[in-house]
């Protein structure tokens, strides 16, 4: 089953929409918490600013020539699971232990040479000109 040029054209917006709404979306930083959410990051993660993600989960990237073995040894070793594997390469999206909070777990994912990046899983809301969603 090969693609037709009406899927491969739906595809491409599809990821055009998705790739935009990721670099265009930067929070919003009068976002009220709801249920699943949670405030600020701790104050210990440098760099981190003050927005909204979901409780319990995080995104974490592995640098390039670490390989699968290597990744699931890290995740497994911080009792982390898996949600699911993101589109771009050696990125997860990951969910903590519930006996312990993000910021802990950025901390200790930054003293792995092999990880690029740990984040929280950040809230993103798209908003219109007149800055409403």
């Amino acid at each position: 089953m090969g693609l037709t040029f009406r899927n491969l054209t739906c595809v491409l917006i599809l990821l055009s929409i998705f790739v935009f709404t990721t670099v265009s979306c930067q929070g919003n930083p009068d976002a009220q918490p709801g249920p699943e959410r949670t405030g600020a990051v701790s104050k210990g993660i440098s760099g981190v600013k003050k927005q909204d993600y979901r409780k319990g989960e995080i995104l974490v990237k592995f640098r390039s020539s670490v390989n699968r073995p290597a990744m699931e040894k890290i995740i497994e070793g911080l009792d982390l699971e898996i949600i699911k594997v993101v589109l771009v390469p050696n990125l997860y999206l990951l969910r903590i232990p519930r006996d312990s909070t993000v910021p802990k777990i950025i901390e200790r994912l930054r003293q792995f040479e092999e990880v690029e990046y740990s984040e929280p899983n950040y809230i993103r809301s798209i908003y219109g000109k007149d800055g409403r969603k």
